[in-house]
């Protein structure tokens, strides 16, 4: 994405490459396998969800899980937002994503399939004390990818990196706010941005070369 000769088109691509790859990695079920196809093959009921003869374990850690936190997702964005300290996203912006993906694999060990592992043998039963568990992984997940995509992108665009004391000071301030229903004067918007978000979290950057050849900031 940063290459002054790569054409647009092809940048906008590898974004959605980085995109998905980033998510992916973050969903313990795409790191782990118990012979299962990566929990493709684990029938499952779930307490407090409708119960479907096709329910299966990779599927609520892809949809179900993330679809009960709430919508809509600029509302999840922000909550997830708001509980992020900057100590936090400095340590979750470190590492590599090998690291990454071995956070996602020992919550795959420990909660997803746990001991004994769930199997194949039938549908397994999901309790509400699995389901508070699970959902709590989902949460911190979607936090460490959201935080690392975002460094990932400042980095490969060659965008300043965000001040992770004033953004996400300045979200939970924003968030807040949002919630009691006013505007917030603590972290000013860019018109084409997330309204959830702070301008230093949600910097627009094009993808579309400058006369130079270098992505432009916005």
């Amino acid at each position: 994405m940063r290459a002054a000769d790569t054409d647009a088109e092809e940048r906008v691509m590898a974004l959605k490459f980085v995109l998905h790859f980033v998510g992916d990695i973050h969903q313990p079920l795409h790191s782990s396998d118990h012979h299962d196809r990566g929990g493709n093959s684990v029938k499952v009921a779930v307490d407090g969800f409708p119960h479907k003869s096709k329910d299966e374990l990779h599927g609520f850690l892809d949809t179900q899980f993330v679809d009960a936190l709430g919508p809509p997702p600029s509302s999840l964005a922000a909550s997830l937002l708001s509980n992020i300290t900057p100590e936090q996203a400095r340590q979750w912006a470190a590492g590599t994503p090998e690291d990454w993906l071995k956070e996602a694999f020992d919550i795959a060990v420990s909660d997803v399939y746990g001991s004994p592992p769930l199997s194949t043998d039938g549908v397994q039963h999901l309790d509400s004390g699995y389901v508070e568990r699970v959902e709590k992984d989902v949460k911190l997940q979607l936090s460490r990818a959201g935080i690392r995509l975002a460094f990932l992108l400042n980095q490969s665009l060659d965008t300043e990196q965000a001040d992770w004391n004033s953004c996400l000071s300045g979200g939970i301030q924003q968030h807040g706010a949002r919630a009691k229903g006013r505007p917030s004067a603590a972290s000013p918007m860019t018109a084409n941005s997330d309204p959830a978000l702070p301008r230093s979290c949600s910097r627009s950057t094009s993808l579309s070369e400058t006369p130079q050849g270098r992505p432009r900031s916005q």
